[in-house]
């Protein structure tokens, strides 16, 4: 068995920072953040996604871009409202970018309902970015390899979210996407 920084075997690696720091130089934050990342988030379960998401709201870019990193191997078990939570609420670009790559990296049916809700926001540069992957899922490359439709529940996320644009009175980013949805 293969023995961590820490001197536990890899499978008995515990979510606490004061087993795993890496040396009694290192800081509290990046410590506690290093003994974080290496602990297997399967075995953690949904308080690690918790914590990662937590993590994604940090003021270091690199403690973002870790988060991030760390939660695409898991975003089936990320809930988009907790990442449209991070781009509504979050002070730092680095986590509102972050947040809505990871929102597009969930799929076109799931991540389309909370793109079209931040494309409608006042925060430009993320609603901006929600636009261009909103755009992106209709156009080449992309429109040609999601061949699936969307689930009844999922088009009805997609018409709560198109109502959200309607009251932003954009009609005609509302009108484009309208003409996607019915060529998909």
């Amino acid at each position: 068995m293969a023995r961590s920084e820490s001197g536990l075997h890899e499978n008995d690696r515990c979510f606490r920072s004061t087993t795993i720091r890496a040396s009694p130089s290192a800081s509290p934050k990046t410590g506690s953040f290093h003994g974080f990342i290496s602990t297997p988030l399967n075995k953690v379960g949904e308080g690690a996604v918790d914590d990662l998401i937590r993590l994604l709201r940090d003021g270091s870019p690199s403690v973002v871009r870790e988060a991030k990193r760390q939660l695409e191997e898991f975003l089936g078990d990320v809930p988009g409202e907790s990442l449209f939570a991070v781009v509504n609420e979050a002070n730092n670009d680095d986590a509102r970018r972050c947040a809505v790559q990871l929102i597009f990296d969930k799929g076109k049916w799931q991540s389309l309902p909370w793109l079209l809700r931040i494309a409608s926001q006042a925060d430009e540069p993320s609603a901006s970015m929600a636009r261009r992957f909103i755009e992106a899922w209709f156009s080449p490359p992309l429109c040609n390899k999601v061949f699936t439709k969307p689930s009844a529940a999922e088009k009805k996320a997609i018409d709560e979210a198109m109502d959200g644009l309607r009251t932003q009175h954009d009609e005609a980013f509302l009108a484009k996407v309208q003409e996607w949805l019915r060529a998909a």
